[in-house]
């Protein structure tokens, strides 16, 4: 949840209506949200964080409208056309390439609405912007501009401007050696030989994003009458709803949004763009899920009051309900739902079917049986993980729990092996792990070798997942469950780990072959892959003296490996 202060004057204003706390605190409840401490006019409100839209006074009173059936449906946005051009300049193709941008006309500014504002910008940034990552605000004094704006990349030693808050120009890279916000977000721009700039026609520069504004042409005071935002970042769709939220909250203000045109190398878009989403929804499929037997009239009213605009269709037919009377049967009726362009939350049908139980009320619905004559109980392949894991704890082996994240190192370095597919990781905070297990057996060497000090004989086994990649698969990956046995002591061998292997076949009734392998994990001629059908599913034997180098130890290792699918 996200916490935020309003004035409960100030939003009893803005949602038009003379509410009690008691009130407040009940709305708030029957939406999610959480009305948490009440000091006078002193409120702090804990919002979902799925609705960045309502992270503001005003945006939070335009919810709580519809909510309360104020204002229903979708507010109403009037968009005047104006004459200004954002040129973005094919060198900012490499370093956050996209820009959404809007200006805002005849705004009446007080202090508390400038800290509303600045309020919202870094919770924005925090939240749904990643921390600047995915997109950063830029709001400016439009009066102080000369349109045509350009966003263009350039050397940072070669662009200097004053930023906001310090005492004397600086060009890029001082910036982000010597300024509180530069060295706070430089790792943004890490790697970049050009970073981005905005700046007018006069060439004065209006920002460095997505780190800091110009001292000259980025402050906003309460003499400002009109502004400019841009939303800039790798991510055109994210930087044009982060615009939507912004442009909701300055109208609701009472500003007048402007559009602008944004000319990139290879098309020009209007930008901001309020034209609402479309889903279809049915209305069995809503009674079905959240366990009630509402209408469609009435499925169409509670979607207004969660700020939808709502037609009912028939299934199958296309024929429109505009007067919203239900006269189709519910069984066939179709919900053709409009989205307002500031919800960024919406992803699937489950998404407006969430709000039809939000508006409906929880408390409402009442609990019932499932009308299912079965118990649960343990999947076959949980049950077949167990005896498994009791039979080699009966063998006097101890279970170990190790990690999923390794690296190249552990799982091919140190196993004599070359590198084969395995699922890389991105950045990690923790520099050594740039890989998902591909095999267990490492790992539980890692173990022994971390517990070097400890008595002998060290016998651990693990059952567990490993994740491989698969292109046939949608996400490109496939887990296999894995069994690893290990066993070190003086005295450690061949026979030993293949008496293990053997019992463990043996108890489970499956039939083997086995053939001698050159595997570079293990001593050559003490090394045996396992066969089932003729499909390789498993690997034992003795480990080669240059492994235990490797990993630092002096005691004699002999270890398996099995596929789990094979006892099922």
């Amino acid at each position: 949840m996200v916490t935020f202060d309003v004035n409960f004057r100030e939003l009893r204003s803005a949602i038009g209506k003379d509410i009690t706390e008691q009130e407040l605190d009940g709305v708030l409840f029957d939406m999610g949200m959480e009305l948490e401490e009440v000091k006078g006019d002193d409120v702090k409100i804990s919002i979902t964080p799925d609705r960045p839209d309502m992270l503001s006074l005003h945006g939070l009173a335009r919810a709580l409208r519809a909510y309360m059936s104020i204002k229903p449906g979708i507010p109403k946005y009037n968009i005047v056309p104006s004459d200004v051009q954002i040129i973005i300049d094919k060198s900012v193709a490499n370093v956050r390439p996209y820009t959404a941008s809007a200006i805002i006309d005849n705004l009446k500014f007080t202090d508390d609405k400038i800290k509303e504002i600045i309020w919202v910008q870094e919770k924005l940034h925090q939240t749904f912007a990643r921390g600047r990552k995915k997109s950063s605000i830029g709001i400016y004094p439009m009066e102080k501009i000369k349109p045509h704006i350009y966003y263009f990349a350039e050397d940072p030693k070669k662009v200097k401007f004053h930023p906001l808050g310090a005492e004397k120009e600086m060009n890029g890279i001082e910036i982000l050696r010597n300024h509180p916000t530069g060295k706070e977000f430089a790792h943004l721009l890490d790697g970049c030989k050009k970073f981005p700039f905005f700046k007018d026609a006069t060439g004065n520069i209006l920002s460095m994003p997505p780190i800091i504004n110009s001292e000259m042409t980025g402050r906003v005071t309460e003499q400002t009458t009109s502004v400019f935002i841009e939303c800039s970042g790798w991510d055109f769709n994210a930087s044009k709803q982060l615009l939507n939220i912004l442009v909701a909250v300055f109208q609701d203000m009472g500003g007048t949004i402007k559009s602008v045109e944004l000319h990139y190398p290879d098309k020009v878009i209007v930008s901001p763009n309020f034209t609402p989403m479309y889903r279809t929804v049915y209305v069995k499929d809503i009674n079905k899920i959240i366990g009630t037997s509402l209408s469609a009239d009435e499925c169409k009213k509670l979607l207004e009051r969660m700020m939808y605009d709502v037609v009912i269709k028939e299934a199958g037919f296309g024929g429109s309900d505009e007067s919203g009377t239900g006269k189709f049967p519910d069984k066939d009726a179709v919900l053709e739902v409009s989205i307002p362009a500031f919800r960024t939350d919406i992803w699937h049908d489950i998404d407006i079917i969430d709000d039809v139980a939000r508006a409906y009320g929880f408390n409402k619905m009442e609990p019932t049986l499932t009308l299912v004559s079965t118990t649960g109980a343990l999947l076959k392949e949980t049950k077949q993980e167990e005896i498994i894991k009791n039979i080699i704890v009966g063998l006097g082996y101890n279970q170990a729990f190790t990690l999923s994240l390794t690296s190249t190192d552990d799982q091919f370095g140190k196993m004599n092996l070359p590198e084969l597919p395995h699922i890389r990781l991105g950045t990690t905070a923790e520099k050594s792990l740039n890989m998902i297990r591909l095999w267990l057996t490492p790992e539980l060497i890692k173990f022994l070798a971390n517990n070097r000090n400890k008595p002998y004989p060290q016998r651990v086994f693990e059952v567990a997942d490993i994740i491989s990649p698969n292109s046939e698969k949608d996400v490109l990956s496939e887990n296999k469950k894995k069994i690893s046995v290990v066993s070190a002591h003086p005295t450690a061998n061949f026979t030993e780990i293949k008496q293990i292997f053997e019992y463990l076949m043996n108890i489970n009734g499956i039939e083997f072959t086995l053939q001698e392998s050159s595997h570079g994990s293990f001593v050559s001629g003490r090394c045996a892959e396992v066969l089932v059908d003729g499909k390789k599913v498993g690997i034992f034997g003795e480990l080669h003296p240059k492994i235990l180098e490797n990993w630092g130890i002096e005691m004699p290792i002999v270890a398996l490996e099995l596929d789990f699918d094979m006892f099922m």
